[in-house]
């Protein structure tokens, strides 16, 4: 019953495809935004204008987290604090 309610109220996301593709980028923006980039399906979301383009993905990502970063979680429970902040170590890494 309570699965049934979600789906429904997620419906309308992804063109009407529901939470086939949830991950932690999707929950840690805005829920305005996830309401306005999820309500159309993908072939819409991709002509709009505004749209992030992400040129450089997990490499620039992780390069800088390990220049700025104080602690990184390598699961739930572990997490590294101290490494080699080095950026020509950072990016090969």
């Amino acid at each position: 019953m309570e699965k049934n309610k979600i789906e429904k109220a997620f419906s309308i996301f992804n063109g009407g495809e529901g939470l086939d593709h949830w991950s932690y980028s999707s929950t840690s923006t805005p829920f305005a935004k996830n309401l306005l980039g999820y309500t159309f399906p993908q072939e819409v979301r991709r002509k709009f204008p505004f749209r992030y383009k992400a040129n450089f993905g997990n490499l620039v990502n992780n390069v800088v987290q390990k220049q700025i970063a104080d602690v990184i979680y390598k699961t739930k429970t572990i997490k590294e604090t101290d490494w080699d902040r080095d950026f020509h170590v950072c990016f090969k890494a």
